[in-house]
């Protein structure tokens, strides 16, 4: 099974700007588009609690693919939960990757801010990452700070004339 980790930060490495607006508001339209294309061709995404309540509805409302959303707190989304389709859990990384390993899938995308991201990485749960840098500095927002991990670079793509550069590594472990 394949797990690639996908996020978008500015050149000074932030994942929200200085008003905490998330990259939906901010990333080019590229990006945007490449990223769901990585979605379209994952059987399963796994996001976070945060992640979900900023894009619930959209969410919500997709068919495909599947999607895990990692909380401390399923049981408060019971009402959201669609099986096989949009599933809350409480299950640590691990669990959750040896699950899907059991159930045959292939491909996972790791869409989750910070918090969930670390978790992964510590746990070497990670294959690749797909690091989309837009050409700007906010000074100020939210570091994507994530844990000392080492990459091996697989490829580096233009992704528009702004200068925004699609930056593929695969993990190290």
């Amino acid at each position: 099974m394949k797990i690639i980790l996908a996020y978008v930060t500015s050149l000074d490495g932030m994942i929200t700007d200085a008003k905490g607006r998330s990259p939906v508001d901010w990333a080019s339209r590229e990006d945007q588009t490449n990223f769901r294309k990585l979605i379209k061709a994952s059987e399963v995404v796994i996001i976070g609690t945060n992640t979900y309540l900023a894009h619930r509805d959209p969410i919500r409302a997709s068919k495909s693919p599947r999607r895990i959303v990692m909380t401390s707190e399923p049981e408060r989304f019971m009402f959201d939960t669609k099986p096989g389709l949009l599933e809350f859990t409480d299950a640590p990384p691990r669990a959750i990757v040896t699950s899907l390993k059991k159930q045959g899938v292939r491909k996972v995308l790791l869409a989750s801010g910070p918090k969930l991201t670390n978790e992964f990485l510590r746990q070497k749960l990670v294959d690749e990452l797909h690091l989309t840098v837009e050409p700007a500095f906010f000074g100020s927002g939210t570091l994507a700070a994530p844990a000392s991990t080492s990459l091996k670079l697989m490829s580096v793509k233009k992704l528009n004339s702004k200068g925004t550069l699609l930056i593929k590594y695969r993990i190290l472990r």
